[in-house]
């Protein structure tokens, strides 16, 4: 076993990365991760050659992202990669985001991969030779890493669909369609784009819920921030999808509240992605966690 995790990425947060709340935006912290698993399955003897011969890549069944620290515009950070387990035909792979002024963690992402034909979407037995590297590369889990406020091993709802959503009450925060600059080039919709659509969706469910219109707060202003986000990928949507995201409240305390989200296909009514997320109110002046307003 190494005793060292690979480097997998070195880059700087844009002002396009960001959302209102001023930092780096869900959805981004997503992608480097999955440009790091990318960087990784090099090593594992998976490169871009060897993808294409295949036609296959890593693709995620479900993340686990755990935030640390914001980062915002300017800011510099690196990213450091390496299997945590391998299954007979998956392997966890964590990622972890470090400011590099100081080498804090901002962000873990832990996800369960599998090999998979781009095209068809379907499991196909990773090679043996990168079984074995990574096997040689597995690391434990970093305290980083470690769930909090959610499992990644409790099971999915079952019944996630529309029908559950209209019995639920969940609220219509999102309406849209799959479009072309938000797909892989077969043609199915990427995988930050989930939180993408999420993170879309956010402003109207708080205008919903709360009355409150971000856009026309100047003073007091109050925002949020992600803690934690466990996202299940069901069904890949594919470019030219209708998609809705329905989302609701699931507990509050006094200092974090945790939402689900369901993206669903409009068109069938199928559940794509479920998600859920640990979430606190935010100071965007002092850039500091508060208590739930009343």
């Amino acid at each position: 076993m190494t005793s060292t995790w690979t480097e997998c990425g070195r880059n700087s947060v844009q002002t396009w990365d960001c959302d209102q709340m001023g930092h780096m935006n869900v959805q981004f912290y997503v992608q480097r991760a999955e440009d790091a698993v990318a960087q990784l399955a090099m090593h594992l003897g998976l490169g871009p050659a060897v993808a294409r011969e295949a036609n296959a890549r890593l693709i995620p069944r479900q993340h686990h992202l755990r935030f640390h620290r914001e980062l915002r515009p300017g800011a510099p950070y690196w990213l450091r990669a390496a299997p945590v387990f391998l299954g007979p035909n998956q392997i966890v792979i964590t990622v972890e985001m470090l400011a590099s002024a100081g080498d804090t963690v901002a962000c873990a992402t832990t996800g369960l991969y599998e090999w998979t034909d781009i095209s068809s979407r379907a499991v196909l037995d990773m090679p043996e030779k990168a079984r074995a590297k990574a096997q040689a590369m597995v690391q434990t889990m970093p305290l980083s890493a470690l769930e909090r406020g959610l499992s990644m091993n409790a099971p999915p709802r079952e019944a996630a669909g529309r029908a559950e959503a209209d019995r639920l009450g969940l609220i219509v925060a999102y309406r849209g369609e799959v479009a072309a600059e938000h797909c892989d080039p077969s043609g199915y919709l990427r995988v930050r784009d989930y939180m993408g659509r999420v993170s879309d969706a956010i402003p109207n469910l708080l205008l919903q819920t709360t009355g409150r219109d971000r856009s026309a707060e100047t003073a007091n202003r109050i925002g949020g921030a992600a803690l934690e986000y466990r996202f299940v990928y069901r069904k890949a949507a594919r470019m030219g999808d209708l998609i809705t995201v329905r989302s609701g409240v699931k507990s509050i305390g006094a200092k974090t509240y945790n939402w689900v989200h369901w993206v669903l296909n409009e068109e069938t009514g199928e559940a794509l992605a479920t998600a859920e997320a640990v979430a606190v109110a935010m100071d965007l002046e002092a850039r500091k966690a508060i208590p739930i307003p009343d």
